[in-house]
């Protein structure tokens, strides 16, 4: 049975991402979880949409009102468990 996945994500992305959008720097998220910097790293790269790009600001602004929302809503879904 594989990792069971919420919004596309595995529970350690969703780790890293809580942790990254709290402004952690990468390498005290590495040291937090027991990773390397490298795959810390990899997956804020991977999940993260970067650029200035018309598209990609709509997308940054479209999360974060998303998050916005579900965070009013249903806040037990941005607990961080360690």
């Amino acid at each position: 049975m594989g990792t069971p996945r919420s919004f596309g994500m595995t529970r350690r992305e969703h780790q890293i991402m809580a942790l990254h959008e709290l402004g952690w720097s990468n390498q005290h998220i590495a040291d937090e979880l027991g990773l390397q910097r490298q795959t810390v790293a990899s997956v804020v790269s991977n999940l993260s949409v970067g650029g200035d790009e018309a598209w990609k600001q709509e997308a940054r602004r479209g999360s974060e009102l998303l998050i916005a929302a579900i965070r009013q809503h249903h806040p037990e879904r941005f607990t961080v468990s360690l």
